[in-house]
């Protein structure tokens, strides 16, 4: 049958490309084998003939850390993921949320990371862009970072906002807001998704945590490992 790869991911493997040109390619997957026809993958077309999982390669020396950019991919908590898989790991947006579990199925994923997206056409055809890289500088409140907001309180004011910015983005979805804007304004669902996106991420400055639990889960202070 005929079929293609979701636009969303097609941006994502374009940015990794764009990113990473020298990159290997030998674990990148996206439509399956037989095997994976044989069993429920989103690596399989769906009824439309998309697919809506992709593989990258782990490649530390030329290319991006598999793990690192799972990681990424993770804190990102965009809106259009639909599960992460890496190094025995799986993180999905809907079973306790953006928390990394054990993962015991028949590929470790040790290779690559494998993204999948969700069903609905808003989210697997976005083409908004990913979020790919992330600084060390951002990830803990640091002494200066205190200072140049203004010190602890300004600081502790700014995660609880943050933190309230990113509880909205998890139910502005691509979704609500064609149903809020109606079909004669639904180009300009993924430029609104973009911008809440944004503004969510310039406010928490992707902070490793939150100052109200439940709502951002902790994130690691150290990378995650190059092996996968």
């Amino acid at each position: 049958m005929n079929w293609r790869l979701a636009k969303s991911l097609d941006v994502l493997r374009s940015q990794v490309n764009d990113r990473w040109p020298n990159r290997k390619k030998e674990n990148d997957g996206t439509i399956g084998d037989a095997a994976h026809s044989a069993r429920s993958s989103d690596h399989n077309p769906n009824g439309a003939g998309v697919v809506c999982a992709l593989d990258i390669t782990n490649d530390p020396a030329t290319g991006p850390d598999a793990g690192f950019l799972a990681e990424t991919l993770r804190q990102s908590r965009d809106p259009r993921i639909k599960y992460l898989i890496s190094n025995k790991r799986i993180c999905s947006s809907q079973v306790q949320p953006w928390v990394w579990r054990p993962y015991s199925g028949i590929n470790d994923h040790t290779h690559h990371v494998h993204i999948s997206v969700g069903p609905e056409a808003a989210k697997y055809d976005s083409i908004v862009p990913w979020t790919i890289e992330r600084t060390t500088a951002t990830q803990q409140p640091t002494e200066a970072k205190m200072q140049a907001t203004g010190g602890t309180n300004a600081f502790v004011w700014g995660n609880w906002l943050g933190a309230i910015i990113t509880a909205l983005t998890q139910f502005i979805t691509p979704d609500l807001l064609t149903n809020l804007l109606g079909n004669k304004f639904a180009w300009l669902v993924p430029f609104v998704t973009f911008l809440i996106n944004a503004i969510g991420h310039g406010t928490t400055g992707n902070s490793s945590t939150s100052v109200l639990p439940g709502i951002t889960a902790p994130m690691p202070a150290v990378n995650p490992p190059s092996t996968v």
